[in-house]
């Protein structure tokens, strides 16, 4: 009877635990829902006027934060604009969603945007930040050179150490910085030209209908003074395997996976990463001008924070 009692009681106590556990359960899973952030859904396209003061308040923070182009918004995000103002955002739909003030607009839920969100917050957070800075790393386009200066050798910020292209007819867009006016500008195979530009009195050149095949070739750049510097470049048959997550054509998806290329092998890549938003800047893409400027004129060691 004593036996008979104490296992009763043994099993009413185990019912008790198994209870309060999942009391304990269902309260932290409520929590962790009631808590979750609201998923990446955009990003801001552009603002204006330029000096319009515009916020983007979130659930969950105390502050609100500033509407800057490239700010990756979630669903659910209040932005205020105010009179004149005007704000246009870059939505999972492709489809771009103008906001004009006075007034306050809630960001709609669309689909989650995830690790392209995550490429183009780690974009926005560098491009702000002092690795992007023109104190920093930023490259003087300069201007003419007087008599008596000794201009900085030529450096080409989108040709990295070991850069890289895929073969195929295409242009080849670069800028530099050094040297003295007028330049010269043109791409070797071996001996072989296969295109150049004369005459520039700017640091910034456009090589078109280039037939690049694989193996080694040559930019060079010679300047005023009769000083001549090569960066090598090599032709390759494929470029980097893209993720799966990354190889959609909507403008965010394009923009994503240029900012993945630019770094891929140590920013091997960036040429065939601006390649990539030829579509975008065509189309006057606010964010893609930012990384236009960034690949061609600054060229910093990573294009995207992620960490």
């Amino acid at each position: 009877m004593i036996a008979l009692a104490h296992l009763r009681g043994a099993v009413v106590v185990r019912a008790v635990r198994r209870a309060l556990l999942s009391a304990l359960l269902i309260s932290a899973t409520s929590e962790a829902v009631s808590g979750a952030e609201e998923p990446s859904v955009g990003v801001v396209l552009d603002y204006k006027p330029t000096t319009a003061r515009i916020s983007i308040s979130r659930n969950g923070q105390k502050n609100p934060i500033a509407a800057r182009v490239g700010a990756v918004v979630q669903a659910g995000d209040r932005i205020d604009v105010p009179a004149a103002g005007s704000i246009e955002l870059l939505l999972s739909d492709d489809a771009v969603h103008p906001y004009a003030g006075p007034g306050t607009f809630v960001v709609p839920a669309t689909r989650p945007i995830n690790f392209v969100g995550r490429l183009l917050r780690g974009f926005e957070a560098a491009f702000h930040g002092p690795n992007f800075s023109a104190s920093a790393d930023a490259v003087t386009r300069g201007g003419d050179c007087g008599p008596y200066d000794r201009p900085e050798p030529i450096r080409v910020p989108i040709l990295r150490t070991g850069a890289k292209v895929t073969a195929g007819a295409r242009d080849l867009r670069l800028a530099w910085a050094g040297g003295c006016p007028p330049f010269e500008v043109s791409v070797h195979r071996g001996e072989e030209e296969l295109g150049s530009r004369t005459g520039l009195a700017s640091r910034q050149a456009r090589l078109g209908g280039l037939k690049l095949i694989a193996g080694e070739h040559t930019v060079r750049i010679a300047d005023g003074r009769h000083h001549t510097f090569g960066f090598p470049l090599l032709v390759v048959e494929r470029g980097p395997a893209v993720p799966a997550e990354l190889r959609g054509d909507t403008r965010l998806g394009v923009m994503a996976r240029a900012l993945w290329l630019a770094d891929q092998e140590n920013g091997a890549w960036r040429v065939d990463s601006l390649e990539t938003l030829r579509p975008l800047i065509r189309d006057h893409n606010p964010l893609a001008g930012n990384l236009e400027k960034v690949l061609l004129w600054k060229g910093p060691d990573r294009i995207s924070r992620t960490e």
